[in-house]
């Protein structure tokens, strides 16, 4: 099996080392690591409904695309009904050959605005990484959720 394709929506696949205790970047952190890298920009969007969530991260890899660095560093979702909720939670989460995840305290803010969500990370990479974001809306009764990933392949040789 591929190690790309080992990834199991925000979670571990099976024999997939979790590494988000140990491998986390702070704020500070995520300056120092990506001061001489090409940075890249992503975001991914999910939707549920009339309920939409978009987060912002950054990327970049090491020198021979072993190791990929991701961090989040902002997120949306609207707010269809304008009843300001505050109450939704995110996964965001990156994987090959290492798993990476981290859940959003029960209280990430659904008003169509940008909001800062400073998290990150980086594993263990085969020149391909996943990203995965999953939103569980806050809805009046029964929240739903909504998730999507994209796939990232090593620019170098």
């Amino acid at each position: 099996m591929k190690a790309s394709n080992r990834f199991s929506g925000g979670r571990p696949a099976p024999g997939v080392e979790n590494v988000s205790k140990k491998n986390t970047i702070t704020k500070e952190n995520f300056e120092r690591l990506s001061k001489n890298a090409t940075l890249y920009d992503g975001e991914l969007h999910a939707v549920r409904g009339a309920y939409r969530g978009q987060i912002r991260y950054r990327y970049w890899w090491s020198s021979d695309g072993s190791i990929f660095y991701c961090y989040s560093t902002e997120y949306t979702i609207n707010d269809p009904d304008y009843f300001g909720r505050h109450k939704a939670n995110i996964h965001f989460s990156f994987d090959d050959v290492q798993w990476w995840g981290i859940d959003s305290p029960d209280s990430m803010r659904q008003d169509d605005k940008w909001n800062e969500w400073a998290v990150g990370g980086y594993v263990g990479a085969n020149k391909k990484a996943r990203v995965y974001v999953r939103y569980d809306f806050d809805l009046p009764f029964f929240d739903e959720s909504g998730e999507n990933s994209v796939y990232y392949t090593f620019p170098g040789k």
